[in-house]
């Protein structure tokens, strides 16, 4: 796994042929569909959901978590966080992290990295951070949001959507 920097990020975007700006999810016009599935906070079950997630990306060169909003701060970088953002920050300085979220906000993965992936997105869900989730080849782009929502962008329905409702999600109308 790497760690990038937000120009890295960007980069990778356009490498894989998004010309668009990804992170504006109500421009996101490449993909037919978006799903948009609703939680509660402090969300019991982030790894089966995100190892779910992490399916819908099918069999990948690479994957990039990119946690691009922070809304609350980059709480790892404090000195009284709260234990489960301190957590994160330890998780993330023992894959290689050698600055915070904001120098470092995004993360590239190799297909043998698949559970880290899950680790990832768990954490993003859990500390409320704004993230997109997007691979080499693109099947889905998926954008977790601070508001409780995680939106799944496809050309096609995923097969085991229905999977997150079964986790407790709701989809949303």
């Amino acid at each position: 796994m790497e760690f990038l920097t937000t120009i890295e990020c960007k980069d990778y975007v356009r490498s894989i042929g998004r010309k668009k700006d990804v992170l504006d999810r109500r421009r996101l016009c490449t993909m037919k569909k978006r799903i948009d599935f609703i939680y509660r906070s402090r969300l019991a079950n982030g790894r089966p959901v995100a190892t779910e997630i992490t399916s819908y990306l099918g069999n990948f060169a690479s994957a990039l978590l990119w946690t691009h909003g922070l809304v609350w701060g980059d709480r790892t970088q404090e000195p009284d966080a709260p234990d489960y953002w301190v957590d994160y920050g330890e998780w993330r300085a023992k894959l290689g992290a050698t600055a915070g979220l904001f120098e470092l906000p995004g993360q590239l993965f190799d297909p043998a990295e698949r559970a880290e992936l899950a680790e990832g997105i768990e954490w993003t869900i859990h500390t409320g951070s704004d993230a997109i989730v997007l691979s080499r080849p693109t099947q889905v782009i998926v954008h977790l949001s601070h508001d409780d929502v995680i939106s799944i962008h496809c050309r096609s329905t995923p097969s085991g959507l229905h999977s997150l409702e079964k986790l407790g999600l709701r989809r949303a109308l």
